[in-house]
């Protein structure tokens, strides 16, 4: 549950001693190879919500949670990295930058899991969008009937991107 920390930006306040917090917090957590191995276990431990049939496995409302099945995973691969590796981003996409500027990892797989992360974070703010509209709460959770079968292979295809990119880079 500590791994949030790690996105923190100060915003008011102290802003030196908050500076100071984050630096002795990556310092000491770059320093030390369990608690990263510890960050690393949720991304490690996920496999994609796809059947043998290449088809997304569904809650019974025919949604699935994209945070859970597709987000955290490369959430906590790019906090990984950016604590063992001394990268200074806060955003997702930074840090997938940071980590393909100092070839951290293969850059087409990195770019793959770029696309799907954007992918995917667009679906899910645009169902966001539509469940506000209809009065629904929002949540993480996408209604993958209302999306094409272009955009329901797409997703398939970013969950696997982001699943290879995990495997690839935390096994090493």
């Amino acid at each position: 549950s500590s791994n949030i920390f790690f996105d923190g930006v100060p915003v008011h306040g102290e802003l030196n001693l908050a500076g100071d917090v984050m630096d002795f917090a990556y310092t000491h957590a770059a320093e030390a190879p369990a608690f990263i191995a510890a960050l690393s276990v949720l991304a490690r431990r996920w496999n994609p919500p796809i059947n043998i049939f290449g088809r997304l496995r569904l809650e019974n409302d025919g949604r699935i949670d994209l945070k859970r099945n597709g987000l955290m995973p490369i959430f906590t691969l790019t906090r990984t990295f950016a604590i063992k590796h001394g990268i200074s981003a806060r955003s997702t996409m930074a840090r997938l930058s940071e980590i393909k500027m100092h070839s951290l990892a293969d850059p087409d797989m990195l770019d793959r899991a770029m696309a799907g992360f954007k992918f995917m974070m667009n679906v899910a703010l645009d169902q966001q969008v539509l469940d506000s509209r209809n009065g629904i709460p929002l949540s993480n959770r996408v209604d993958i009937k209302r999306m094409s079968a272009v955009q329901n292979a797409e997703l398939v295809r970013s969950m696997r991107a982001i699943d290879g990119l995990v495997n690839e880079t935390l096994v090493r």
